[in-house]
């Protein structure tokens, strides 16, 4: 990283920093803890690189990150397959009082090799890793050190690139009562700012997976193709008219398609077709009327072609809602480090997808952006997955890591800070648990929206909205939810009779 004017651990106008604030005995700390631990997370960096593999098949990284932590003694409480997800983990530290997330995923994208044969880390996933691992020691070591209440959590996060491993793990409670969710990710150089290194505040679109297949007749298109029906023209039919759509869409959306199955041979009529989509919209809302449209499209190409059709889709990402104090802390942080960071970059625009951006409707998140240098080359590029494997590309995670370490420990020990954190995730909250229900098949969010409404309660309530555990009421009556600090719940008001078909 490039090096800025260090920072006093004053306040502007020379007054001491507050109890919970990152001091420079507490930075001291944080930098003595990279020194000692660099070397061991470099080599887990390497050995993440070095052996990619793609979602849910990540048994290599998972098996060396909870490795390490286990040669590290007892402080690290380390779970293996946590959450029922083979290749997610959890490593836990800590007592009472706030609880703080890294998020580490390590998931390759297929074919991304110089050869483009074999899976690797075209998005620098083992980065992410490395930055989280870092994180969270140099975090905890600084809390020990004061013998300090507050808990810190490493959570592997699988299968970010396909498959939605987040959305699984926010299903299962991983992060129910989480006061902070932190991570960075890889980019290149920000192409208008080539001098700053980190961007804290980011965002991305909302994204769903779409797959139409065309089933028709197979006969011989010599002999007699008058006897078969063509599952390869449904499909290019609705292709052509997806294309055709791009006109009409607004600029903020992006909808992207292969043709992945088309026939076994030409000389056979083809009797089975395959589509698949990736639909992009800046709001969960957008994203569902585009994919809407897009059904439309392959229904209309199977009618055309006297096919059948099944549209299947996966759970949609959401669009991500970075917590601005979060963002504003990191960068404060990041610059005492003499890191060169910006809060926000006006001129970058979301383009890309991530589960992160479902967590943060689950609890306060950030997702901030880090610099590498690869040259011309992307994300999702084999001159990307090379960059990410350099001396250079993990020292820069190290670098964010330190930053996420102090922004964490302001969470844990500083109370006016994690009510700030807090107050700015719940003046949203009843679209974000609106957006989840919808998620799960209730209506879109607006409609599940208007029927919302939020109470303060002191009766016992549950976190069953992000394990699966609650009932909601018919949309008729309405949907009543409770807001306890973080935990976000529907309130158990219904009593008897609740229909089956309303459950969550």
């Amino acid at each position: 990283m490039r090096i800025t004017n260090p920072q006093s651990a004053m306040n502007e106008g020379g007054a001491p920093m507050k109890p919970g604030s990152v001091t420079a005995a507490i930075r001291s700390s944080i930098e003595k803890s990279v020194t000692r631990h660099r070397a061991k997370i470099s080599e887990v960096n390497q050995k993440i690189w070095k052996n990619p593999q793609v979602a849910w098949h990540e048994t290599i990284a998972h098996d060396t990150i909870c490795s390490y932590f286990e040669s590290l003694g007892g402080d690290y409480k380390v779970v293996r397959g946590a959450y029922s997800i083979p290749t997610s983990f959890s490593v836990n530290v800590g007592t009472g009082g706030r609880l703080v997330v890294f998020n580490a995923e390590y998931d390759a994208l297929p074919r991304m090799s110089a050869d483009r044969q074999s899976p690797a880390h075209a998005c620098g996933h083992n980065l992410i890793a490395s930055a989280s691992i870092t994180a969270f020691i140099c975090a905890w070591e600084a809390l020990k050190a004061r013998k300090a209440k507050g808990r810190l959590r490493l959570l592997g996060t699988p299968a970010e690139e396909s498959g939605g491993g987040k959305v699984r793990l926010i299903k299962a409670g991983a992060y129910s009562g989480v006061d902070a969710c932190l991570m960075v990710h890889p980019s290149p150089k920000f192409e208008d700012r080539p001098e700053v290194d980190v961007v804290a505040l980011t965002s991305t679109l909302a994204s769903q997976a779409l797959t139409a297949t065309f089933t028709g007749k197979s006969a011989h298109a010599g002999l007699a193709p008058w006897r078969g029906i063509n599952a390869l023209d449904a499909a290019v039919n609705a292709y052509v008219s997806v294309s055709t759509l791009r006109q009409q869409l607004e600029p903020s959306n992006r909808v992207c398609g292969i043709i992945k199955e088309g026939g076994r041979a030409p000389n056979i009529v083809p009797d089975h077709a395959v589509l698949q989509y990736s639909i992009r919209g800046p709001t969960r809302d957008k994203l569902t009327e585009v994919y809407e449209k897009i059904a439309l499209c392959c229904e209309a190409g199977a009618s055309a072609s006297g096919c059948r059709v099944d549209i299947h889709s996966l759970g949609a990402y959401i669009d991500l809602r970075a917590n601005h104090t979060l963002c504003r802390l990191l960068t404060k942080n990041l610059k005492d480090f003499n890191v060169v960071a910006e809060y926000q970059l006006p001129e970058m625009t979301a383009g890309a997808a991530s589960d992160q951006g479902n967590v943060s409707y689950a609890c306060p998140c950030i997702m901030s952006a880090f610099a590498i240098d690869s040259g011309t080359a992307i994300n999702h590029t084999p001159g990307f997955t090379a960059a990410a494997g350099t001396s250079n590309a993990f020292l820069r995670a190290v670098s964010c890591g330190k930053g996420l370490a102090a922004v964490a420990y302001e969470v844990l020990m500083d109370e006016a800070v994690a009510k700030e954190v807090a107050a700015e995730f719940s003046a949203g909250v009843k679209e974000k648990v609106a957006a989840l229900l919808a998620d799960r098949g209730l209506k879109t969010t607006t409609e599940v929206l208007s029927e919302v409404v939020l109470v303060q309660s002191d009766t016992e309530i549950f976190e069953g909205l992000l394990t699966n555990k609650v009932e909601a009421l018919p949309m008729s009556v309405g949907l009543v939810v409770a807001v306890d600090g973080f935990t976000k719940a529907l309130e158990s008001i219904v009593g008897e009779g609740m229909p089956e078909s309303y459950k969550l």
